[in-house]
């Protein structure tokens, strides 16, 4: 999509949304990269600072809009999330309040500091221990047939080996446990940074899940080593949340990760794309190879 036509489709979402009338002035800055999944903008109208989501128009599996728009409204609540503005669930449309002194974690924020990482599960933590029950469930497995059915024979013959397969399965049947409100897609990017501390944005993944997915999929973006693993655990302070627990979600997490990312690859072939598929690729084969 060019510029012009992404800032057209800006301008329609924001008059759809009802948050501008077409006569005022509006100020649309682009506040997104091309690696990930929605457009964002920041728009500016009168006194009001959004951020505007604008999901792309080539996306890869299905999203529940009902439960993404419950899931930020309780991210709200409980003080982990920004605040809701408008939501088109029909479009997925989106405009929250803009954090002005807020950036995003850059990608390997998790791999290089500790600290955070402690952070940012205790965040989580925070969201599971809510007692809050979302209207859709998370399902792992089903993301997994999904994108596996997605796939070309070939793509799926090369990557989808009986190693990974089986490592795959069993890390399914592991990570098992008592379902409760889960991010889903706890990537660096969306984690914002700010003064006052973490906020997670992004819920559209979203869902009644393991907890243990969560910290999974924070340790396989992260490529987090056994002691970090542990530590993570320690910070979490649940002493049901073990590391064998959170490693068994690790590859669940890596599976979904590079499926997605090679399906995105096959609609959008894009070096930066193959590159990712690749780091995600070699990931998820050596978490399987560690679980023999």
């Amino acid at each position: 999509m060019t510029e012009r036509a992404g800032e057209r489709r800006a301008r329609e979402a924001m008059r759809s949304l009802g948050l501008w009338d077409g006569r005022a002035p509006l100020s649309l800055r682009l506040a997104s990269t091309a690696a990930q999944t929605n457009l964002t903008y920041e728009a500016r109208t009168g006194d009001r600072r959004l951020a505007l989501r604008l999901p792309r128009e080539v996306s890869v599996g299905a999203v529940d809009r009902a439960c993404e728009e419950e899931a930020q409204a309780l991210a709200f609540r409980i003080g982990i999330g920004v605040e809701p503005v408008a939501f088109d669930g029909a479009s997925g449309v989106m405009a929250t309040r803009w954090l002005d002194d807020a950036q995003p974690l850059a990608a390997q924020a998790f791999a290089r500091d500790p600290a955070l990482t402690a952070e940012a599960v205790a965040l989580l933590r925070r969201l599971h221990a809510s007692g809050a029950r979302l209207p859709c469930a998370l399902k792992p497995a089903a993301a997994i047939d999904s994108y596996l059915a997605g796939l070309r024979s070939d793509d799926r013959d090369a990557f989808w080996t009986p190693a990974v397969a089986r490592a795959v399965a069993r890390s399914l049947a592991e990570a098992s446990g008592v379902a409760a409100p889960c991010h889903g897609d706890p990537v660096p990017a969306n984690f914002l940074r700010s003064p006052r501390g973490l906020v997670l944005i992004d819920w559209e993944y979203a869902g009644m899940t393991d907890p243990a997915w969560d910290l999974g999929y924070i340790a396989s973006e992260a490529a987090l080593d056994d002691r970090a693993v542990e530590a993570m655990t320690a910070a979490y302070g649940d002493a049901m949340m073990t590391p064998r627990r959170v490693f068994a979600a690790m590859i669940a997490a890596a599976a979904v990760s590079a499926l997605w990312t090679l399906l995105r690859l096959r609609s959008e072939p894009t070096a930066e794309m193959a590159a990712a598929f690749r780091i995600r690729s070699e990931k998820l084969h050596a978490l399987a190879a560690r679980a023999i």
